[in-house]
Order: structure tokens, then sequence, then C-alpha cells
């Protein structure tokens, strides 16, 4: 739970930030996690954990895109972002 209120948290700056910005700060995510977690860095299982906290946060990512996508049709004049078009 203190995960999600932590990435909830970093939502906003993800907009504004470089990819290497970002990706720096969810690998710090994935260490924080797997050391609260009781993993010791630089071990086989670290890797490992690193490795499932990615791939939960890029399935949570797939649900909100894929949840958007679901309820754009019903939105005209937005666009495939969800950011307003003009109409003509």
């Amino acid at each position: 739970m203190r995960y999600f209120i932590l990435l909830l948290a970093l939502l906003p700056m993800v907009s504004c930030s470089s990819p290497e910005e970002r990706a720096e700060r969810e690998a710090q995510t994935e260490i924080a996690a797997c050391t609260k977690a009781g993993y010791q860095p630089d071990t086989p299982a670290f890797d490992n954990c690193r490795l499932q906290v990615k791939a939960q946060a890029d399935q949570r990512a797939a649900d909100r895109v894929a949840a958007g996508q679901q309820l754009q049709p019903n939105l005209p004049g937005l666009g495939p972002t969800g950011y307003s078009i003009p109409l003509r």
C-alpha cells in the first residue's frame, strides 16, 4: 500500500521529466521496495524482486491505459491521448 501511495505522489512529476529521470526514479522505487521487503542488494533474489516490482508497475500502467481507451469513445472531442482536439 505504501508503494501505491509513493507512486501516486510521484505521478505528477513523471510527465515533467526526461526518460532518463523517469528511469532513475523507477529504479530507486524498485530498490526501496525490495530493500524494505528484506532482500539484500546484489543478490539474485533482489534482482528478481526488482523485476517483479517493475512488472507490477507496468501492469498497473497498462490497466490505466486500457481503462482510458474504453472510456474514450464516450468523450467527444478528445484525441487518442485524452487531450482536447479542436473540433471543426
